[in-house]
């Protein structure tokens, strides 16, 4: 069974927030929001939100099961910037080596943005971003609403 984590506790999001960092080698992080995915009990993956700027943050995942990523998931991974804080777009960053983390930000809809040459110890940084727009539009599927609508016109045909 999945289960989102929506932390209440300082301590709780200090947990999740020391979980993707260690696994991404993230250092500095302050000012931050996490939400966590917890499958058989233990946690699977955690969303680390920082460096808010009141139309975009940045978010970084990282996870130690695979399985994580269900529908629910990913939609609260997204829906907390784009429709909680209203933000305008939300920015992933990743290794430029990284072809797991290209190729999962693509399939769940960011777009590539551009390169960052040298801007890791021993990388160059891909720069994603995915926005509120295009979120809401009806195209992204991970969106509830999209989700909803798609149900519904399935339904609708299933009854003709």
């Amino acid at each position: 069974m999945t289960t989102i984590w929506i932390p209440d506790t300082i301590e709780d999001e200090r947990l999740l927030a020391a979980f993707v960092a260690k696994r991404l080698a993230l250092t500095n992080v302050r000012d931050f929001h996490t939400i966590g995915v917890v499958r058989d009990k233990k946690l699977a993956a955690a969303c680390l939100y920082m460096n808010y700027r009141g139309t975009d943050i940045e978010m970084s995942i990282a996870s130690q099961d695979p399985r994580w990523a269900t529908r629910g998931a990913i939609q609260a991974f997204l829906d907390y910037p784009l429709s909680q804080l209203d933000c305008r777009r939300v920015t992933a960053i990743c290794a430029a080596g990284d072809a797991i983390a290209r190729k999962f930000l693509k399939r769940v809809g960011f777009r590539h943005e551009g390169t960052l040459l040298d801007a890791m110890d021993d990388d160059h940084a891909i720069l994603f971003g995915m926005t509120r727009r295009w979120y809401h539009s009806g195209k992204c599927k991970w969106n509830g609403a999209h989700h909803g609508e798609k149900e519904r016109r399935e339904q609708r045909s299933s009854a003709c």
